[in-house]
C-alpha cells in the first residue's frame, strides 16, 4: 500500500481520520483511498477492525479527485454504526445524546463545549418564550441545548449531512420544538424565510473560521 502524493497524484491511502467521543468513549474511523481496489480496501479495514476492537464505527471514500475534501463524496459505512455519540448532562432534565456522522461538525472538546452551551443559553436570557435562530447550527448541539428553554429553536446549516444529523439528534432526545433548515446564509435569510419561521427575538452564531485567518 502506497500513500497519496498530492503533486502526482499517485498512491492509494490519503487520509485517516479518528474521531472520539469523550463521554460515551466510542471511536469513529474513516479511511479516505484514491483508487477502487476492493481486495486492498477490504483487507485493510479488516486489520483495523481485528487490530482495533474498541472502533465502534469504521468507514471509507472513495476519492478519485484531485484534492482532499470529502464533504461531496458518499461515505459507506463498512462496519459497526455510521455515527458515534457524545452527551451532555443537564440537572433540568434527561441528558442530552448527539449522534456525529463522518461529515458532521462537533467541538473538539465536549467538556467545554458544555461550559460554553451553558454561558450562551445564560446570557441569552431565555425565559420559555423566544424564538431562536441558531446560525452554522451544525448538528444542531447549540440549538437543542437551549430548545428547553426557548419557545421554539430555528437552526440553519449549509452541510446537508449535518441538517440530517440535527434533524435525527432532535428525535433521538425527544425535542419537538427545535427546526433544521439546510442552505447558505446568505441567500436563505430573506423576507419569506422570516414570513414562514418567524423573526428571532435571539440570535446565536458559531460560524466556521474563516482559511485565511487560520494560522
Amino acid at each position: 500500500m502506497t500513500l497519496y502524493n498530492l503533486k502526482l497524484h499517485t498512491g492509494y491511502l490519503r487520509t485517516l481520520i479518528i474521531r472520539t467521543a469523550d463521554t460515551t468513549q466510542q471511536v469513529m474511523v474513516t479511511l479516505q483511498v484514491a483508487q477502487d481496489n476492493p481486495d486492498l480496501l477490504n483487507g485493510l479495514l479488516g486489520y483495523l477492525q481485528a487490530t482495533f476492537p474498541q472502533i465502534t464505527s469504521l468507514n471509507y471514500i472513495l476519492n478519485t479527485k484531485k484534492n482532499d475534501s470529502y464533504q461531496d463524496q458518499e461515505v459507506i459505512n463498512w462496519a459497526g454504526k455510521p455515527y458515534i455519540e457524545e452527551q451532555m448532562g443537564e440537572a433540568d432534565g434527561p441528558p442530552l445524546t448527539f449522534r456525529i456522522g463522518p461529515k458532521s461538525f462537533y467541538q473538539t472538546n465536549a467538556q467545554q463545549a458544555h461550559n460554553l452551551y451553558k454561558i450562551t443559553r445564560d446570557w441569552a436570557g431565555l425565559t420559555g418564550q423566544e424564538r431562536v435562530y441558531d446560525l452554522y447550527t451544525g448538528t444542531g448541539t447549540i440549538a437543542l441545548f437551549v430548545a428547553r428553554r426557548a419557545k421554539e429553536v430555528i437552526g440553519v446549516e449549509y452541510v446537508d449531512a449535518s441538517v440530517a444529523d440535527a434533524r435525527v439528534n432532535a428525535e433521538v432526545n425527544r425535542i419537538t420544538n427545535a427546526t433544521f433548515v439546510a442552505g447558505d446564509m446568505r441567500e436563505i435569510l430573506t423576507d419569506s424565510f422570516f414570513d414562514q419561521h418567524g423573526r428571532p427575538e435571539v440570535v446565536i452564531t458559531d460560524p466556521p473560521v474563516p482559511e485565511w485567518t487560520r494560522p
